[in-house]
């Protein structure tokens, strides 16, 4: 069983009369059946015959379900098969037949929360048919599968999994080790490892004749497997998957940001939004008023911007006190933001190190890294030059967007890729230097100076004092 899947779907192994379930694998995500309520580790999963006790095989009727099942790994001894899936709560019936031998059922009570399965006890350099059924949100059985055939290994020898070589926010670049010294023919596939995606099967990206490809057009907010297999005559033989690989900048994305933001009318919006921008952090609060002096500011260079096809986004990082205040305040900026109920919105001025606000970070498009501690100041478009120049170092844009993949550069590439694990070898890294800008000035009146000095967040033996341009945060 693929241990390392686990965290995307569990999976279940059928063997021969013994282990027919990884029982610690389903105590670990504590799955519960359906219908009797009682836990599956009770349910019978040996085999009968060949059979589950109860089922009783059907003939194929030439009518099947729509969706199909695919074929995940195959060795010698084993075939590891998923599939996508359904919209309701069900569970799976799976049978398997040997040449012109009847269907015969494995088992009938594959719980939903799976869609990844390995059959265990196969015979080496054989043919064998698999379908698999769901139960129907009436009690019933629905259609089975058009049948998938797979052939077992010859040998247990197996091609070792590629490794990931560099990553960014819309591409992976994976590379392999062949110890053929003669030109080869290889095809590379991925399957997305989330959601109803990972049970749609292995997808073709290309063929090549060289070790090393990067795979593009990937999404934003998932993660990939990638195998790659060597032509032989007719046959393919076919390596060992990777694990999961995320995308680099959605891996920080989902940790950083979390899940999802929202739009000024509080609308969900999806991470893909920020896919191969630059980002701007922008820590404010309503409470502010330096912040709201230096909000329109901003929102009137947003929108210049924007109107100049440049391609980046703002995300207002609030420390409001309420909601309320961060609702009113979000209202009148035209760009997204993390939800006020999120945690991480302390967490990540926290692990910015923001003492003082307003702050406007920019962030790396290559890693999301800090390249611009705080961009407060003038805003004019010499400045976002300078912004883009930062951000995008070390970031290769892929004009050809409508290619499924683009060969890496044999010299840098299949030199001796393997000789470090180094991210982005022969490439340059982002800067880490940040920059202090001019802070904006404007005027204020003594009256309201005063009771900027007042404005406090008392948390922690800590509160903000406003004076000047800025609100800072000082011990009590």
């Amino acid at each position: 069983v693929f241990s390392y899947f686990t965290q995307f779907s569990p999976s279940v192994e059928i063997g021969s009369g013994k282990n027919d379930i990884f029982a610690s694998e389903l105590a670990r995500v504590g799955i519960r059946d359906r219908f009797d309520g009682k836990n599956l580790l009770s349910r019978n999963y040996k085999l009968y015959g060949g059979g589950a006790r109860g089922s009783k095989p059907e003939a194929d009727s030439g009518e099947y379900a729509e969706y199909a099942l695919s074929v995940f790994d195959t060795d010698s001894k084993s075939v590891s098969l998923c599939w996508p899936k359904p919209s309701y709560e069900t569970s799976y019936e799976l049978q398997v037949k040997k040449d012109d031998t009847e269907w015969q059922t494995l088992t009938n009570s594959i719980p939903y929360s799976n869609s990844l399965i390995t059959k265990s006890g196969l015979d080496p350099d054989q043919k064998y048919s698999f379908r698999l059924r769901a139960m129907n949100s009436d009690g019933t059985w629905g259609l089975f599968t058009k049948p998938t055939v797979v052939k077992t290994l010859k040998s247990e020898l197996r091609l070792e999994a590629p490794m990931a070589l560099s990553r960014s926010d819309d591409w992976i670049s994976i590379v392999w080790k062949d110890e053929d010294e003669n030109k080869c023919d290889y095809v590379v596939e991925k399957m997305e490892a989330s959601g109803s995606s990972m049970g749609m099967g292995w997808r073709r990206i290309c063929s090549t004749d060289r070790r090393g490809i990067r795979a593009t057009s990937l999404k934003s907010g998932s993660a990939y497997l990638f195998r790659y297999g060597k032509k032989n005559g007719d046959d393919i033989i076919y390596s060992k998957a990777t694990q999961p690989i995320p995308t680099l900048h959605s891996e920080w994305y989902r940790n950083n940001l979390g899940g999802s933001l929202i739009d000024n009318k509080c609308g969900g919006v999806s991470l893909d939004e920020l896919k191969g921008k630059m980002v701007l952090l922008y820590f404010s609060a309503h409470w502010c008023p330096p912040c709201r002096q230096f909000t329109p500011m901003l929102a009137q260079f947003y929108d210049k911007m924007k109107a100049e096809g440049k391609k980046f986004e703002v995300i207002f990082v609030s420390l409001d006190r309420d909601e309320n205040s961060f609702k009113e305040y979000l209202a009148t900026m035209p760009w997204f933001a993390i939800p006020y109920e999120s945690p991480l919105r302390q967490q990540l001025a926290q692990k910015m190190g923001v003492q003082g606000i307003p702050n406007l970070k920019v962030l790396s498009v290559k890693d999301g890294s800090v390249v611009v501690d705080n961009g407060v100041g003038l805003l004019d478009t010499s400045t976002f030059n300078q912004w883009e120049s930062r951000a995008f170092a070390g970031y290769q844009e892929d004009n050809e967007s409508s290619l499924e993949n683009k060969i890496l550069d044999e010299q840098s590439v299949l030199a001796n890729p393997f000789k470090t694990n180094k991210e982005t070898k022969g490439r340059s890294k982002p800067t880490k230097e940040s920059t202090e800008n001019t802070k904006a000035t404007t005027k204020k009146d003594e009256n309201e100076k005063k009771d900027d000095k007042n404005e406090a967040s008392k948390t922690g033996g800590t509160k903000w004092v406003c004076e000047g341009d800025t609100c800072r945060m000082v011990d009590t």
